[in-house]
């Protein structure tokens, strides 16, 4: 890996685990995102918990760590828009995985 793609990840990582306010609260960190192939932790907490009586994880923070992680995969693998793509809603990193356009909603 040469220099600049070096910047290129650790910048990605840095507005991941650092600008994005909701990767925060669950406490998501980028560990690697070689070869378009994020890994995403965090640690379990009791607050992330949807079933007291099981002890399961949410599925909002499921939902939302799959959300993050094609984010990272989409910023990754778009490197003239990465900014764009981190921080992207979910319709819009679905739309530009797949090349669409934006659906008109006007």
């Amino acid at each position: 890996m040469n220099n600049s793609d070096h910047e290129f990840l650790s910048a990605i990582k840095h507005a991941f685990d650092e600008r994005i306010p909701f990767n925060r609260v669950l406490g998501m960190r980028i560990t690697s995102i070689e070869e378009g192939r994020p890994t995403i932790r965090f640690e379990m907490r009791d607050e992330l918990v949807g079933n007291y009586l099981r002890g399961n994880l949410h599925g909002g923070v499921i939902s939302g760590v799959m959300d993050a992680t094609s984010r990272s995969r989409s910023a990754r693998n778009n490197s003239a828009n990465w900014e764009r793509s981190i921080y992207a809603s979910t319709i819009c990193a679905r739309d530009w995985a797949s090349g669409s356009k934006r659906p008109d909603t006007s």
